[in-house]
């Protein structure tokens, strides 16, 4: 078992920022929601209770809650040259005693082909491999092939497919597992 960890509230990649998600950012994060609703709601199950400010503001409350309890780390992405909010990105389903998590993510549509989502992978990635997490999970919808494409591009590889685990819409979709191993990082004594 490695021993419970925390991250830093901020990360630095080469063009973007992952800044601990706060209400400092819940307007942009709203309207980011709000405004990319079509894109977003076809992979991730959330979107649709997402009506207001008020719901945002809420999440990020309980994330802050989850990062104190060190089980979630949530960070929005911010373009380290203009400042705007991209998106956002975490560390979730941490499990100390297998050494594994999972990272997942999204980016405001018009975002998306510029990198900014591999910059902000192989910066968490980095920090959650210094706390000796050997194994991190992408999953996503199968149908979700920008999301599959991010984990390929950053040498994640295809472990499995889950069938029919995911319940949208009326119906069952089946979820990708990619996985990246943290090769230096050495087994309990």
């Amino acid at each position: 078992m490695i021993p419970a960890f925390t991250l830093e509230e901020k990360l630095v990649g080469t063009n973007i920022i992952l800044l601990k998600r706060n209400h400092d950012f819940d307007k942009e994060l709203w309207q980011a929601i709000d405004e990319n609703r079509d894109f977003l709601r076809q992979y991730l199950f959330w979107v649709d209770t997402t009506n207001s400010f008020d719901n945002v503001a809420a999440v990020t409350k309980k994330f802050n809650e989850d990062w104190a309890a060190q089980t979630k780390f949530a960070y929005n992405i911010i373009d380290k040259h203009s400042g705007k909010f991209l998106g956002c990105i975490d560390i979730h389903d941490i499990d100390l005693t297998n050494h594994i998590a999972a990272i997942g993510y999204w980016l405001r549509q018009n975002k998306t082909g510029f990198g900014y989502m591999s910059d902000a992978v192989q910066t968490i990635e980095k920090a959650v491999f210094a706390k000796n997490i050997r194994r991190l999970e992408i999953c996503c919808d199968s149908l979700n092939r920008a999301s599959a494409n991010v984990a390929i591009r950053n040498g994640y590889n295809y472990e499995c497919t889950l069938k029919e685990v995911i319940f949208t819409y009326g119906e069952f979709r089946n979820r990708e597992i990619y996985v990246k191993f943290n090769r230096h990082q050495l087994a309990d004594k």
